[in-house]
């Protein structure tokens, strides 16, 4: 009796109390792409990767107002009309884990 009793005192443990794997960082796109959704971060991924990741801009996308958000607060805009002509090509930066991209 006792050892059914310890049997089952260790099957009501709370979940909470075993050990889970770490999240892996992400970041998220969401409008106008092929394929809008959470991708993981591996190594150095920007801008132009993640909408490369992410199958493309759709025809109807605003290539000029791409907004980064970061923290919960745009951190900036991304104008790829500009950067496909090879004009502020520094505006393509790092995303971080959290970060969204919205293509209007």
């Amino acid at each position: 009796m006792l050892t059914f009793l310890l049997a089952l005192s260790l099957q009501l443990q709370p979940a909470a109390a075993q050990a889970t794997p770490a999240a892996t960082p992400h970041v998220t796109i969401t409008g106008n792409v092929v394929k809008p959704g959470e991708y993981a971060l591996t190594g150095t991924t920007t801008i132009v990767k993640l909408l490369s990741l992410a199958g493309g801009l759709t025809a109807g996308a605003k290539k000029d107002a791409i907004r980064i958000s970061r923290l919960g607060h745009v951190a900036m805009y991304f104008d790829f009309v500009e950067f496909s002509k090879g004009r502020n090509v520094r505006q393509n930066i790092t995303l971080q884990a959290g970060d969204t991209v919205f293509v209007p």
